[in-house]
């Protein structure tokens, strides 16, 4: 939660390099391009919204067919809604806002959401492991922090092979102590 906060806040970006996947398939025009869209569109929600999916797929997977059948409909029906909502509406799409630097401003303000979690998760752990095992994460947490800034301070081979044994060791830490 803390990466994500930072990364959010700007210090870096999260890349995995699937940035861009399946836009070749969502930009083609009709209805094959608004399939493909709304295939990308809920893999990228999908991640987002697994801790409310969950329970309800959960459930889904112990009942009758009938009544799984019914559940995977209301999930794939919440997650089109909002499109077909865009689709029919031309008023509302009109109020939608317009991409601009405000987004930009807008992700680093939800850093700190992400950063209330980091706190209330630390919370949790400290009530289960101790503060000991509290203060070690959060060395380790620093310690994996500063190992990524010092990766973005050059670009020589002998900074990022610190960097990188620092963030090694410190994770290495976390979990040789759980």
């Amino acid at each position: 939660m803390v990466l994500v906060a930072l990364s959010l806040g700007g210090m870096f970006n999260i890349q995995t390099g699937f940035e861009g996947a399946g836009q070749t398939f969502a930009s083609q025009e009709g209805t094959k391009g608004a399939f493909f869209t709304g295939v990308l569109a809920t893999l990228v929600a999908t991640p987002c919204t697994a801790p409310f999916m969950a329970p309800a797929i959960g459930y889904a997977l112990t009942q009758p067919i009938y009544v799984a059948l019914l559940v995977f409909f209301m999930l794939g029906f919440g997650l089109a809604l909002p499109f077909l909502i865009l689709s029919y509406s031309d008023r509302i799409a009109k109020a939608m806002p317009r991409p601009g630097a405000w987004m930009e401003t807008f992700k680093q303000g939800l850093a700190f959401p992400m950063f209330a979690t980091a706190a209330w998760l630390l919370f949790v752990f400290n009530n289960e492991a101790g503060s000991i095992a509290m203060l070690m994460l959060v060395f380790a947490i620093i310690a994996v922090v500063f190992a990524i800034w010092l990766w973005q301070q050059g670009t020589g081979m002998i900074i990022r092979s610190i960097a990188g044994i620092i963030g090694a060791l410190a994770l290495a830490s976390v979990f040789w102590n759980v």
